[in-house]
């Protein structure tokens, strides 16, 4: 049987499942919410909703974890993704990442209860 490469929402529900079964402060910031409403559209850019944020924010041990998700190698940040990771790598404090998968995602988060966080990966 081929191997099926989940979509990115089932692999956000494998992320924010986990970080409740480690009992952490997440969240997932929806920016991916399609619309075809001018007036949403409008309205979420009125209160700064902004392309490119990273999927998830993860309090560990007094640091802020940033998780962007793509399911596979084949699935690249965009530019404004790239940006984001970029400004937020130069914060003190704050990992930004790009995780293929849950099993990368998981990788991190437990590396980072371990107090052994892995480079900052803006790939």
């Amino acid at each position: 049987m081929p191997h099926i490469t989940p979509i990115e929402d089932q692999i956000s529900a494998q992320v924010a499942e986990y970080c409740r079964l480690r009992g952490l402060r997440f969240t997932h910031i929806n920016n991916e919410m399609w619309t075809s409403s001018f007036k949403q559209k409008n309205r979420s850019k009125r209160m700064g909703v902004s392309p490119g944020v990273p999927d998830y924010m993860v309090i560990i041990l007094g640091n802020l974890v940033f998780l962007e998700l793509k399911r596979d190698y084949k699935c690249k940040p965009t530019g404004n993704q790239k940006e984001w990771l970029a400004a937020l790598g130069r914060c003190e404090g704050v990992f930004p990442y790009v995780v293929h998968g849950f099993d990368e995602a998981r990788t991190v988060i437990d590396a980072h209860l371990d107090g052994k966080p892995p480079g900052k990966r803006r790939d």
